[in-house]
């Protein structure tokens, strides 16, 4: 089979070490007291250490919008509660580009605001300033698909110069707006905090099974997914299209020849012919099974007991799973696929 690099064996004296199956100054005033306060520089932001930055950003919005100098309307930063995705691309980083979005927009809107206190004075060098803090923004805005707002601020990035200060607050509040309408537009989910570590997470059962398993892995790490997701029964199906590739690698290390693609390859009789090989009654146990049969006799119990329990009941709907039924079936395949890498 294409996942199988090489037999799982025994060494000489009969260990199971070497067994597998594989497969301004003024002007920047604001920043330097963030600096102060512990909030890092956007560019040296780790990739998820941005909370609090979020709530710096929240009580500086609010302090100008109580001064009247940004709209009432909430600034969309509610929507960052921690580990927001959308799965509309699946991107786990989206929170983040959002964050980078907000701090420069929110910085911009902010040193407007501050110059318009000093009487219209907004030095040429600070404006340049704001004009790349917004084009910054412009490529998180076309990979999160928000193509209205990102025209919107890539036009007021080329007129910036030119403006006077309240023209600029009045494009940014529009600007606002449509991103507020933009994002609402979009689903975005909040995944609960104990499963994002199974969120996109490609060394579930280890480096090796990632590295020797690519197609077993990839339905695990949709398992994954759906797990952190909530859809515990997708979860399940895709655990049982994992573990049916470690069935098919399994019939091939017991050098059985697996007829072509169709009925023939159902788990029931993908399991006939392994137990073919372990011999019963008069037939003796093939060479193969010999060689590991404590393993390969674990492996066959495993497999039938989660064809009867699991993998027929759902693919034949007559099961669903909540999260309590499938934790433990998706811990189990899991330590099974990660064993059987070793």
């Amino acid at each position: 089979m294409p996942e199988v690099k090489s037999p799982r064996t025994r060494n000489g004296n009969g260990s199971d070490k070497n067994r597998r199956i594989d497969e301004c100054s003024e002007c920047e005033t604001t920043l330097r007291h963030s600096k102060e306060a512990g909030y890092p520089h956007p560019g040296d932001w780790p990739h998820t250490d941005y909370r609090p930055v979020v709530s710096y950003l929240r009580l500086r919005l609010e302090k100008y919008s109580r001064n009247g100098f940004l709209s009432n309307r909430k600034s969309g930063l509610h929507l960052f509660s921690e580990r927001v995705i959308s799965l509309r691309d699946m991107q786990r980083y989206a929170t983040e580009k959002l964050v980078h979005i907000m701090y420069r927009f929110g910085h911009v809107k902010e040193m407007a605001a501050h110059h318009m206190e000093r009487q219209y004075l907004w030095p040429d060098n600070e404006r340049n300033k704001s004009q790349v803090e917004l084009r910054e923004t412009l490529p998180w805005l076309e990979e999160l698909s928000l193509g209205t707002t990102k025209g919107l601020l890539e036009q007021l990035a080329a007129d910036l110069p030119h403006l006077d200060i309240r023209t600029v607050l009045g494009k940014l509040n529009q600007i606002e707006t449509v991103l507020e309408y933009e994002l609402k537009a979009r689903m975005f989910f909040v995944l609960d905090v104990s499963d994002t570590g199974r969120y996109n997470n490609l060394l579930l059962a280890g480096e090796r099974f990632k590295d020797n398993w690519p197609r077993s892995n990839g339905e695990l790490i949709e398992a994954g997914n759906c797990f952190s997701v909530a859809c515990y029964t997708g979860c399940v199906c895709h655990l049982m299209r994992s573990l049916e590739y470690a069935l098919r690698a399994f019939e091939a290390a017991l050098k059985i020849t697996a007829p072509p693609p169709g009925p023939g390859n159902t788990w029931g009789n993908i399991l006939g012919r392994i137990e073919v090989k372990k011999g019963k009654g008069n037939t003796k146990p093939s060479p193969e099974w010999i060689a590991d049969a404590a393993f390969y006799d674990d492996c066959l119990s495993f497999f039938w007991a989660v064809k009867s329990a699991c993998r027929d009941k759902t693919f034949h709907v007559e099961s669903s799973y909540d999260k309590s039924s499938a934790k433990p079936l998706f811990d189990c395949t899991v330590a099974i696929l990660s064993t059987i890498s070793e």
